[in-house]
């Protein structure tokens, strides 16, 4: 009876095992079956599972030294026994191998979700760091026209400039030659006016008699 136990205990360790190590149907049943028994209540059963077995283990060895008859059927207990017990830590470290592959995939899928958003931010970045370059390309293009332009009014600022030089300098020549002039205007006009009177008054003295001389 209790090799039968034992038997039905080993061979669902087995499954377990099995179904931790790969992927099937049960793997998700087998972690969910083990983190049950590792909460409160299920760390009581499974520390009295293995306190007896090794109280029993210790009485199949104790019953192979002190006794050898039956000796087949101690040595087979305490063999189911000693894989019962050496498989238990190794589904424990099993089951903490893949709680740690499923942290990692859930950290690699959120990884790839970032590295997704990411190319997306740079494929954004480019896209703008092209349209600023389209824009900055444009701004210079404005630049040396606004330049140009800069440059023709200072040239025609600097041409009308010279050109009111010119015209003053050429005012202030005729305001001279006008000042030089008014003298001697003023002097034939003199001249003009004793010419004329002279001349009125000869022909006034030919219009009188002679007898009035």
């Amino acid at each position: 009876m209790i090799i039968k136990l034992l038997s039905i205990l080993l061979s669902m360790e087995v499954v377990a095992l099995a179904a931790l190590l790969f992927k099937n149907p049960l793997h998700r049943i087998a972690m969910a079956c083990i983190e049950r028994l590792k909460t409160d209540t299920g760390l009581i059963v499974v520390k009295t599972v293995l306190c007896t077995m090794l109280a029993l283990l210790c009485f199949d060895f104790y019953f192979v030294v002190k006794f050898h008859d039956h000796v087949m059927l101690s040595h087979l207990r305490a063999l189911i026994v000693g894989y019962c017990l050496f498989l238990m830590p190794v589904i424990g470290r099993v089951h903490l191998c893949n709680i740690d592959l499923i942290e990692l995939e859930k950290i690699n899928i959120s990884m790839k979700i970032e590295n997704s958003e990411c190319e997306l931010m740079n494929e954004t970045l480019r896209k703008q760091i092209t349209e600023l370059e389209k824009n900055s390309e444009a701004i210079e293009q404005h630049n040396m026209a606004l330049e140009e332009v800069m440059m023709k009014m200072k040239a025609y600022c600097e041409e009308k400039h010279a050109h009111d030089q010119e015209e003053s300098r050429r005012k202030a020549r005729l305001d001279e030659i006008k000042a030089a002039c008014m003298p001697r205007r003023e002097k034939e006009q003199d001249v003009a006016s004793s010419v004329t009177l002279v001349s009125l008054t000869r022909r006034r003295r030919a219009y009188i008699p002679w007898y009035y001389h």
